[in-house]
């Protein structure tokens, strides 16, 4: 009896350290649909915002500094960019949860997010 209390609280242990599992990463139709003609916070504070606009550009607010660039929709779920102010290609993930929030995926860190966190047109 004692090993099976053991073992249950092992496996809840387990269970409990475990990254939670990837959803399905959105289409570049999802993509589209989620950012285009959108504003979309950026950071883990919201320190900036990106205005995605249909020509294949977006605009972009970070910590005070603007910039303009272009984007690329990629497989997995991923709007990729370059930004002076970075100085590197960056690419942001995305993938499902449920019908009210998904996963912003960026590098090795996902963070939660809701539908109702985008704002219509530009919103800064």
């Amino acid at each position: 009896m004692q090993t099976a209390g053991a073992i249950s609280a092992f496996l809840v242990a387990i269970s409990l350290a475990l990254p939670a599992a990837a959803g399905p990463s959105f289409s570049k139709k999802e993509v589209r649909k989620l950012l285009i003609g959108n504003t979309y916070p950026l950071g883990r504070n919201n320190e900036g915002a990106m205005y995605v606009k249909p020509d294949g550009t977006m605009d972009v607010v970070w910590e005070g500094k603007t910039e303009t660039t272009a984007y690329k929709l990629r497989s997995r779920g991923r709007i990729c960019y370059e930004l002076k102010m970075f100085g590197e290609t960056e690419c942001i993930g995305f993938e499902k949860i449920d019908g009210e929030s998904f996963y912003q995926v960026f590098g090795d860190a996902k963070r939660k997010m809701a539908f109702s966190d985008i704002k219509p047109g530009k919103a800064f």
